[in-house]
């Protein structure tokens, strides 16, 4: 019985990081999203030359997320939804320092629209605690997550 309670747990961890991908690609699309529709009215913008799968091939972006939140524990700690959000908001934040760290340092600033990045930031606030929520929900009617 101890070893069914072992697999449940590695079951939910790996569908909360599998649901954790999910979104973080859900908000890169709609920061995506929102920088094309800013060139509509922007005309001084620099447009948008990257296409949505140009920005998929950046593996170690998902990545970096993916660790900041296990470092902060959300794949193991049962929180109240307001406690991981904001675990999830400081996990977030790091996030995306690293990646303009990584962007800056390794002169990959020509190579990815900051201002989409920013918008990453942004579009992901909402999205991982609510599809982190919707998904605890299914996790826990399918006991995988108690």
């Amino acid at each position: 019985m101890r070893i069914d309670t072992k697999y449940k747990d590695v079951a939910g961890i790996v569908a909360l990081a599998v649901l954790d991908t999910a979104a973080f690609y859900l908000s890169l699309s709609l920061a995506y999203s929102v920088r094309k529709f800013l060139n509509i009215p922007f005309a001084t913008l620099v447009p948008l030359e990257f296409s949505l799968s140009y920005f998929l091939t950046f593996w170690w972006m998902p990545l970096i997320f993916l660790v900041f939140i296990a470092y902060e524990g959300l794949y193991v700690k049962r929180l109240s939804f307001w406690d991981e959000a904001r675990e999830l908001i400081k996990a977030l934040t790091l996030s995306i320092l690293v990646v303009f760290a990584i962007a800056t340092l390794g002169r990959l600033t020509y190579e990815i629209s900051r201002l989409t990045i920013v918008l990453l930031y942004f579009c992901s606030l909402p999205v991982f605690p609510l599809a982190r929520l919707a998904g605890k929900k299914v996790l826990y009617r399918m006991n995988l997550w108690k």
